[in-house]
């Protein structure tokens, strides 16, 4: 059969279709012939990179939740995945936030049980390659406390600029879990360094300690181990590098 494309996002989602890539939700395409449109496609997600918004159905998506099945397997405390740009790094991070991530008992001084079953993503997991791997896998959806940073938009041409938007993230990620300000598992002392963190009123040394500290509070108050992602931790350090402030955003 002859085909014919309209652009290369047509080329390019008839290829996947055709050396056997699994996509998730692809939906339609468009093929075109010489007597018009036969299919219809979804959109590839160019610059893209939130989990929730690929799968949502608007989106074609390569299944690469075994990723998390490997994870898993592996069991190491400490993980590096250096991959080349536009790899998907970011989205496979998004990914396992999306898997982990619990809600906090918000009424609770120590969060209740999650329920696997009450999870908003159970379903799309399932739909997944990992919904297939084994409830050994799908037993950990939504079980764990997240903090999730991402350095990526950190590029500033000097130290200062830089240290204060560094802050400004940690304090964003503080905010996200802000409901442990409610929960009796702080001390009265806790919680002021806590008020210091999201009031940016904390010294360098607070700001320093702070992921660790936050860490403590969250495996405190849910019981369970924490799971920290970071994505992008070289940007700033590059920045460092091209605009002479190396020294100071390594140390």
């Amino acid at each position: 059969t002859n085909f014919s494309f309209k652009s290369f996002s047509q080329y390019f989602r008839f290829t996947f279709q055709v050396v056997g890539v699994n996509l998730h939700n692809a939906g339609e395409w468009n093929i075109i012939s010489g007597e018009g449109t036969i299919m219809k496609m979804k959109k590839l997600p160019v610059g893209v990179s939130d989990f929730k918004d690929i799968v949502s159905g608007i989106y074609c998506y390569v299944d690469k939740t075994i990723f998390i099945k490997e994870i898993i397997d592996k069991g190491d405390k400490i993980l590096l995945v250096p991959r080349p740009r536009r790899f998907g790094k970011t989205l496979n991070l998004s990914m396992l936030d999306c898997f982990y991530k619990c809600s906090p008992g918000l009424t609770e001084s120590v969060a209740p049980p999650v329920k696997t079953g009450d999870n908003p993503m159970r379903k799309t997991f399932e739909s997944l390659n990992i919904g297939k791997a084994g409830a050994e896998y799908m037993d950990k959806l939504g079980q764990y406390p997240v903090i999730f940073l991402s350095f990526k938009t950190i590029k500033e041409l000097d130290w200062k600029t830089s240290i204060s938007k560094i802050k400004k993230l940690i304090r964003d990620e503080f905010l996200k879990h802000d409901y442990l300000l409610k929960s009796p598992e702080l001390k009265p002392q806790e919680k002021e360094y806590y008020n210091a963190i999201t009031d940016l009123k904390g010294d360098l040394d607070d700001f320093e300690e702070s992921l660790g500290k936050l860490l403590i509070f969250l495996n405190r108050f849910y019981r369970k181990r924490v799971v920290i992602l970071i994505d992008e931790y070289d940007s700033p350090v590059q920045a460092g590098f091209d605009h002479k402030f190396y020294e100071d955003i390594i140390n």
